[in-house]
């Protein structure tokens, strides 16, 4: 019988084809900059098992299993900057930067619509530019400057920033589902370019779908902080 410690492989593309035939769920742990993989026996839909770092012999995860067949998936430990506060959590190599967010780090005006693109009401703010956080792996992230609608008003979201105010005032908003991501681009675009035309204003939230059709509010709304 294989001791623990020979439960600990290098992660390759035999292994990682191994480990499929085997039906078995992935962690990943990694030590000195080298990724690990932990192999554990795949799990019912719900349950968890913990994963011993058996390099170390001091960590430990606990993952959950989507069903007994589950694919085997690699994590990372990684460390995302998001609304100026550095955040270290283990991640699944294949999530996007949109299911972090939500999932873990809980922030849940990034909403979740098309995941492909194509609707923008996932929007956030990374480096300065307008970004579907559905489209980028939260490992890509890593490095980077990411924002969010909770960290662009004062004191942490307490305080509304001034699209937030103008969306209020213009009645930017019906359903709402769309607005956090609306408002995002809107920022970028403030930011980039403070007195942008209408034009523009129109451009840079093409990429933001309103299924209520209150658009003409929305850009009154941006216009209102930094029209020309």
């Amino acid at each position: 019988m294989a001791s623990q410690s020979e439960e600990v492989q290098k992660v390759t593309r035999r292994n990682l084809l191994k480990g499929l035939g085997a039906g078995v769920v992935v962690g990943a742990v990694a030590v000195a900059g080298v990724e690990e993989m932990v192999r554990i026996p795949a799990l019912p839909s719900g349950q968890t098992g913990t994963v011993t770092n058996t390099v170390t012999n001091t960590t430990t995860t606990t993952v959950t299993a989507g069903t007994a067949s589950a694919v085997p998936v690699l994590s990372k430990v990684i460390t995302l900057t998001v609304n100026d506060v550095p955040q270290t959590m283990l991640v699944p190599s294949n999530w996007t930067l949109l299911e972090v967010l939500r999932e873990q780090l809980h922030l849940f005006s990034v909403k979740q619509g098309c995941d492909t693109g194509a609707c923008g009401t996932c929007t956030i703010i990374i480096d300065g530019k307008a970004i579907n956080s559905c489209q980028i792996l939260a490992v890509e992230a890593e490095g980077k400057k990411i924002v969010t609608l909770e960290g662009i008003g004062g004191d942490y979201g307490k305080n509304l920033h001034p699209l937030q105010q103008a969306w209020m005032t213009y009645q930017g908003t019906q359903c709402g589902y769309c607005a956090p991501g609306f408002i995002m681009a809107a920022k970028a675009l403030l930011d980039a370019k403070p007195h942008p035309t209408t034009d523009e204003i129109r451009e840079a939230l093409s990429g933001n779908i309103c299924i209520c059709g209150n658009y003409k509010k929305t850009y009154q709304a941006v216009a209102s902080v930094g029209g020309a």
